[in-house]
């Protein structure tokens, strides 16, 4: 991947997003069909090439982006030779290599705590609860766009973030170092150090978190794991008057098989409670979504390990028999009124 194209490429966006609009429905020489490159549009691709740029998206998804957006520069970018501007070399180059390697990661030593745990989960993804913990009880680098100063609350920080789907990803560093290590020389980025529990409070709606973008030891939190620190999370269960809680029937005996079996596998696993649950309001057509609460057996130094075991436990279920399944431990400090109604309605599982 060439740095340097990209960096050209964005320049060339961002003349663009300045300049005067042209005549729609003709790409001129000057500046993109208006018609099709309207200002959101510049906005977006933009977006992706700086993204593209970064790193923040697989080789996968740049190529299938990549290609979108050719057949657009194709016919509505400005070019008085054809493929000679920065943006068009720059599209065909990213929608030509489907297959390519993502960029070379850079690896560090860990420099704090919060490093430490990065690093065991890109080992091993069931290390998240010591993630959870370390970055509870640390700080995070997060940089800033914008601040919205009318709030009667207070200050409200605009993140950086990064289109990813239906989530966008918040980009956060372990150190100021990691963050400006990635910066174009000369650049300044405003940002906040915030202290980890305050995280759930300031979080915006629906954002994962990526931290150390750029790193070896980068690692991606969803929005249920950021708003639930530090028990992960555990934020998204419904109160139980809003849901409808049954116990598994005759027909999801085969599902009980495998429940047992997964248990097994996880140290420290005692024994679930298993009850299925849906919005009270939803239609009987509509899915139920399975929701496991653990308990689990104390060790001689009187500690349970119970979010290693609750992380062991999710990561051991089959995805495509227990899709999207809530698992929660019984005794962690954030109590949550569902879990005691799940014990109460749900079915006793005992592992093998």
């Amino acid at each position: 991947m060439s740095l340097d194209l990209l960096d050209a490429a964005i320049g060339e966006v961002k003349e663009h997003r300045h300049s005067p609009p042209g005549d729609p429905g003709e790409p001129g020489d000057d500046v993109p069909d208006p018609f099709v490159f309207d200002p959101q549009t510049l906005g977006d691709l933009h977006d992706f090439l700086r993204d593209a740029r970064r790193g923040v998206l697989t080789a996968d998804e740049v190529a299938q982006e990549a290609q979108m957006w050719q057949q657009l520069v194709d016919v509505a970018w400005p070019h008085t030779r054809a493929g000679d501007s920065p943006v068009e070399q720059a599209v065909a180059m990213l929608a030509a290599a489907p297959g390519a390697a993502p960029p070379v990661l850079a690896a560090v030593e860990p420099a704090n705590e919060l490093e430490h745990a990065l690093a065991a989960v890109v080992r091993d993804d069931a290390a998240r609860p010591a993630l959870w913990q370390a970055l509870h009880d640390g700080e995070l680098v997060l940089p800033v766009v914008a601040y919205d100063l009318a709030r009667p609350e207070g200050v409200n920080p605009q993140f950086l973030s990064a289109p990813a789907g239906e989530s966008p990803l918040v980009l956060g560093f372990a150190t100021e170092e990691r963050f400006n290590a990635l910066l174009p020389q000369g650049s300044e980025v405003s940002r906040v150090l915030a202290p980890g529990h305050d995280l759930p409070r300031i979080w915006p709606d629906g954002h994962s978190l990526m931290i150390n973008a750029g790193y070896a030891n980068g690692v991606v939190l969803s929005p249920q794991e950021v708003t639930g620190l530090p028990h992960g999370g555990r934020s998204e269960l419904p109160h139980p008057r809003s849901v409808t809680i049954v116990a598994p029937g005759d027909h999801d005996e085969d599902r009980a098989v495998l429940l047992t079996a997964a248990a097994a596998t996880v140290p420290g696993c005692k024994e679930l409670a298993w009850a299925c649950i849906r919005p009270r309001e939803a239609p009987e057509h509509a899915p139920w979504r399975d929701v496991l609460v653990v308990t689990v057996t104390t060790g001689s130094d009187g500690s349970d390990g119970q979010a290693a075991v609750v992380q062991a436990l999710d990561a051991a279920l089959p995805v495509s028999v227990f899709p999207h399944a809530v698992v929660v431990g019984r005794d962690a400090d954030l109590v949550h009124p569902l879990v005691e109604a799940v014990v109460t309605a749900g079915r006793s599982i005992r592992p093998l």
